[in-house]
Parts: structure tokens; sequence; C-alpha cells
């Protein structure tokens, strides 16, 4: 009977580190196709090109990596 128990615990462990996999694998999608997709209507809401929206972001990577944790 004890070992019934282990092993429906062990299967539900080994479901939520499927379903949190999953959920990361997601948001890393998400995370870096959804800003490319939305680039040209950034572009139109800031006037300028979409070549300059897109390099927008990469502009504070300087900033970023040198500001202070």
């Amino acid at each position: 009977m004890a070992s019934n128990d282990v092993s429906t615990a062990g299967g539900l462990a080994s479901w939520a580190g499927v379903g949190s996999l999953s959920l990361g694998i997601f948001a890393f999608i998400i995370a870096e196709f959804l800003p490319a997709s939305l680039l040209p209507e950034i572009a139109d809401g800031l006037h300028v090109s979409t070549g300059a929206a897109g390099q927008a972001p990469s502009q504070s990577l300087p900033a970023a990596s040198c500001s202070p944790r």
C-alpha cells in the first residue's frame, strides 16, 4: 500500500515539472517573439521607422549593463 502512495506522489511531482517547464517555455517564446510582432505598431506610435524602433531596446543595453546592482 505504501508503494502505491509513493508512485502517486512521484507521478504528481513529474507532472508538476512538466507543467513548470511548459510555462517557462511559453514565457520565453512570448518574450522573444511578441515584441518583434509589435514593432510596426510601436514604430507608427513613435513616428519612426520600423528599424529604429527595433534598435531601441538594444540601445539601452550599455546603460543597463553599467548600472549598479
